[in-house]
């Protein structure tokens, strides 16, 4: 386990389409800080008179907002598109990549089983639901050299691939029974970084000029729409 610094961290804004993981993405620019969100719930509280102790209970959520700061750059593309979203009263998928990549650990020499699901044998794996992997080597069919899987229903020892990270949340894992099954493959996945991606209205697009010793800002303020945050975990 290795901390990462927040540098070289990147915020992107996409459409409106369902999809957020196919979604094609714009970096916004000149982003100075993206302050904490996430989920927190309303504490729900009552004081019977006989016991006197407060009573408490979690109510609803709220998934946050976002006050996100950037130096005003007119003409970068993803600040014109946040620009434009501020008008309009749809939600917009948002991807947030942090710099967390680790150096590659070297091939590792794994099994895939022809079979329904197709199951991956990579002894202590260490791999959560919904980590992207990919192969190199001759694979069952319909797996394809580099092509990036998803890990779904992982033991100590094995896993399933599904398609997206949708499906590895689901448990729809991919049919590889057509396929041969591969023995001896060299499989590692290329190193990744940890994605989080969320869908949210753009409440607000503002200026400060502020004191002469400074840049220009904008502040983008993001609503995030409470249950869409999804987090893929870099690997390895």
């Amino acid at each position: 386990m290795v901390a990462h610094t927040s540098a070289g961290t990147i915020l992107y804004i996409g459409t409106t389409q369902d999809d957020m993981l196919t979604d094609n993405y714009v970096p916004v620019g000149e982003i100075i800080t993206i302050p904490e969100f996430g989920r927190q719930y309303t504490t729900v509280k009552y004081n019977p008179i006989a016991t006197r102790g407060t009573q408490k209970f979690k109510g609803s959520f709220d998934d946050g907002t976002l006050a996100v700061k950037m130096a005003k750059v007119s003409s970068d593309a993803g600040q014109q598109v946040v620009l434009k979203a501020v008008d309009k009263d749809f939600f917009y998928n948002i991807k947030i990549l942090a710099n967390d990549k680790s150096p590659p650990a070297g091939l590792d020499t794994v099994a895939i089983t022809a079979a329904t699901p197709g199951v991956v044998s990579w002894p202590a794996h260490g791999f959560p639901i919904g980590t992207a992997v990919s192969f190199t080597g001759v694979l069952p069919s319909p797996l394809v050299d580099g092509t990036t899987y998803f890990v779904t229903a992982p033991t100590a020892d094995n896993f399933e691939l599904a398609l997206s990270y949708v499906d590895a949340v689901a448990g729809v894992a991919i049919d590889t029974s057509t396929g041969v099954a591969a023995t001896g493959v060299i499989g590692m996945s290329e190193p990744s970084n940890t994605t989080q991606y969320f869908k949210a209205m753009i409440a607000s697009y503002t200026t400060i000029y502020d004191q002469v010793d400074a840049v220009t800002q904008s502040t983008m303020n993001v609503e995030i729409m409470s249950g869409s945050i999804n987090e893929i975990p870099h690997l390895p």
